[in-house]
């Protein structure tokens, strides 16, 4: 006696926490890779991509000014009329400023990823479950209940057991070449590989 199984189980979670804004597809039906599922409420994410693009923008402008200004200053101090330290200072200055831009793109891109969470696609093609959780709800990250699963049952699996005295024959057989294995199912035949043992 075997036991179908799907050949790959996915189960879907959010990697963002906000509002579920639209479901896309139909319960128990087929869904196809990278098709869209479900939206989380995209607006607090787009908020917060675009402050960390202002803050980029300013650092931007801050390391420009430290630059002009340690470029202007640099002739003044082979000439004494600035000191050493305070070259050293305006020199400072420019590296710091270069950190924080560093650090604002890397904001942006933090943002621009969170953002993307919110838009949740079909990672394989396969049957999608029940959605647990209705439109209109709060999603949480996390957890261990996922939204929804999606089952490829194209190809599918059978697990089945043999018993002891056969294992070591099926066993060296395997080593020697693949082997297939029938499944009889409402009197229909059904070839397959033996892939794991």
């Amino acid at each position: 006696i075997g036991h179908v199984e799907p050949n790959i189980t996915v189960d879907i979670k959010a990697q963002v926490a906000g509002v579920l804004t639209g479901q896309y597809f139909v319960e128990g039906q087929e869904v196809c890779e990278n098709s869209l599922l479900m939206t989380i409420d995209p607006r607090p994410f787009q908020a917060e991509l675009e402050r960390a693009q202002g803050v980029l923008l300013q650092n931007i402008a801050t390391l420009r000014q430290a630059k002009d200004t340690a470029e202007r200053f640099r002739d003044l101090v082979s000439q004494n009329f600035i000191s050493q330290l305070d070259y050293d200072q305006l020199l400072t200055n420019v590296l710091s400023a270069e950190g924080a831009v560093q650090q604002a793109e890397a904001d942006v891109e933090r943002a621009k990823i969170e953002l993307g969470y919110c838009t949740i696609a079909a990672p394989i093609r396969g049957v999608a479950s029940k959605l647990h959780i209705d439109v209109g709800n709060y999603v949480p990250t996390g957890g261990d209940a996922p939204l929804l699963t999606i089952n490829q049952i194209s190809p599918i699996r059978v697990s089945f057991f043999v018993s002891e005295k056969d294992l070591p024959k099926i066993s060296c057989l395997q080593m020697q070449a693949p082997l297939t294995t029938e499944v009889l199912r409402s009197g229909q035949r059904i070839q397959g590989k033996l892939f794991l043992i």
